[in-house]
């Protein structure tokens, strides 16, 4: 197994090849590579560059490798980059999360930066199921995650955004947020969302767009042709049937929420996870620990 590597880089101008812009002062780098060894799934590289880091790779499943990512400094500022490369092989099983909220805090005017490159082999299982992100008031985003798949690859994904902090009177104004997830197997797409809009834009309150609400999320799922949609919405309805949606493109499951409160759109997410888990990935659901804390 590769040794990690790091070096802390200082608030300069430096640059990597998956850079994705010239406008970046704090740039971080997390590469990981996962290999099925000996019945189980073993972390084969870990290189990091800037402020992430990884925990050490914990197995309640026996054979499945539970990561959790770590960004010490705690949020992301403008000028800042975040890119974090994910390589699954042949037969491996991985499940990456995050011990707390992600957070883009205002901005003077650079964007934020944050790539996520998602690679599944065939018959390699990916579970990518970071905790909440928090995009505060003023703050400037420009987001890319992008899922390769293998023929034959399982892949179930999640994300979650909150729009300002308005308990502690921070409220989604003057800001911007750039955000595109593509599904991609063997080279051909399985979708592409992009989602563009400013503090002052119709999306935001239009009945067509998130109509007022402050908290959207996704959970995207494949190969999905043996879900019972019927049973996973009967599931759900536990919860307020105006916040979640349920649909199926080809074999590409996509659960929406759309409401007011951070606690509710996990709850939503993680059943519907716990529900089409066995189906997807042949699992039984095991929560991370850290998402009870």
């Amino acid at each position: 197994m590769n040794k990690m590597t790091s070096s802390q880089s200082d608030r300069g101008r430096q640059h990597h090849p998956d850079q994705i812009t010239d406008q970046v002062l704090w740039p971080a780098l997390l590469q990981l590579g996962f290999v099925h060894l000996d019945q189980r799934t073993v972390m084969a590289k870990r290189s990091s560059r800037g402020p992430l880091r990884v925990l050490k790779p914990l197995y309640p499943e026996q054979d499945v490798c539970h990561v959790y990512i770590l960004h010490p400094p705690g949020g992301v500022a403008g000028g800042d980059e975040i890119v974090v490369e994910v390589d699954v092989g042949v037969k491996a099983h991985t499940l990456i999360t995050t011990p707390a909220a992600g957070k883009f805090y205002r901005s003077a005017g650079l964007p934020a930066y944050q790539r996520q490159i998602l690679n599944v082999a065939h018959d390699g299982v990916l579970e990518f199921m970071p905790q909440e992100t928090l995009l505060f008031g003023s703050s400037n985003v420009k987001s890319r995650t992008e899922v390769r798949l293998e023929n034959g690859a399982h892949f179930i994904g999640m994300e979650l955004y909150g729009l300002g902090r308005p308990a502690s009177g921070d409220y989604y104004e003057n800001a911007r947020f750039e955000n595109t997830v593509s599904l991609i197997r063997d080279s051909q797409p399985l979708s592409t969302e992009r989602l563009l809009m400013e503090a002052d834009d119709q999306i935001l309150y239009a009945p067509w767009g998130l109509g007022g609400k402050k908290v959207f999320g996704t959970l995207y799922a494949t190969p999905a042709r043996e879900v019972d949609l019927e049973r996973l919405r009967k599931s759900l309805t536990e919860f307020d049937q105006k916040v979640w949606a349920v649909t199926c493109i080809d074999d590409l499951l996509i659960v929406r929420y759309l409401g007011d409160r951070i606690e509710q759109g996990l709850q939503v997410l993680r059943k519907a996870w716990q529900d089409i888990r066995p189906i997807v990935v042949g699992k039984k659901a095991c929560p991370p620990r850290i998402w009870n804390t």
